[in-house]
């Protein structure tokens, strides 16, 4: 199992059109794929799941990759989050 945590920096929240650019990432990945926020655990594929979460400014996330490719998804998902500013790698 690979995982990271980030800080989010978004100002309005992580709301559809960014949620959805890194559920469509994750997507592109067989590993199963999975966010944890406010003490809940979602898979990582699911729009409404992410979008469920609420995940705002400051809050920190963690985003776990298991499977055959788990390291090349969760660097994915991190260069994602990092390309679209949405937040800060904290490990």
């Amino acid at each position: 199992m690979q995982s990271k945590t980030f800080q989010m920096t978004l100002e309005k929240g992580l709301y559809t059109k960014w949620a959805s650019a890194l559920v469509e990432k994750a997507m592109e990945y067989d590993s199963d794929i999975l966010i944890e926020a406010n003490h809940k655990r979602i898979d990582f594929k699911s729009i409404m799941g992410v979008l469920s979460l609420g995940i705002c400014k400051d809050m920190e996330i963690q985003i776990e990759a298991e499977g055959t490719d788990e390291t090349s998804a969760i660097v994915a998902i991190a260069s994602k989050i990092t390309e679209l500013k949405l937040g800060i790698e904290k490990n």
